[in-house]
C-alpha cells in the first residue's frame, strides 16, 4: 500500500480540490450513529480548507451496529491502557466480534501481559 501523505499535502497547498478515496479523520457527524470523537476512515475532498471528510448520511443498519460495537471495543481498550485495568482488557476481548472463543480469555490475557511485561507491566 502506498502512503498518501505527500499527494494530500500537495492537494492542500495547491488547492487541487480532488477526492481522496480514504482518509482518517475525526467523525464529527460524518457517520451519524458514531460518537464525534472517534476516528473514521472516509473519502474526503482535499483543498485549501484541508481535508474535508465526506459524510455517510445513510448506510445499512447492520453496518452501523457493527461500527458501534467496534467503538465500544476501542473505548474499552483505551480505558484499559489509561487505567491499567486487566478487567477492561478482558472485557474488550469479550465484546470484540472477531473473538470466537471465550473460555480461556483470562489465561490468554495473563500470558499476553506476562510476555509483554516490558510494555504492559502496568496493567494489573
Amino acid at each position: 500500500m502506498k502512503e498518501r501523505v505527500v499527494p494530500i499535502m500537495e492537494g492542500i497547498v495547491g488547492d487541487l480540490g480532488y477526492e481522496e478515496a480514504a482518509v482518517n479523520v475525526l467523525n464529527k457527524g460524518l457517520i451519524p450513529d458514531l460518537p464525534g470523537f472517534v476516528t473514521v476512515e472516509v473519502p474526503a475532498k482535499i483543498g485549501k480548507k484541508g481535508i474535508e471528510g465526506i459524510a455517510f448520511p445513510s448506510y445499512p443498519k447492520g453496518f452501523g451496529a457493527l461500527l458501534r460495537n467496534y467503538c465500544g471495543v476501542y473505548d474499552l481498550t483505551a480505558e484499559a491502557i489509561i487505567s491499567g485495568r486487566r478487567d477492561y482488557v478482558i472485557q474488550a476481548l469479550l465484546v470484540n466480534p472477531v473473538v470466537g472463543a471465550c473460555s480461556r480469555i483470562e489465561e490468554l490475557v495473563d500470558v499476553m501481559l506476562d510476555r509483554q511485561s516490558k510494555w504492559l507491566g502496568y496493567i494489573k
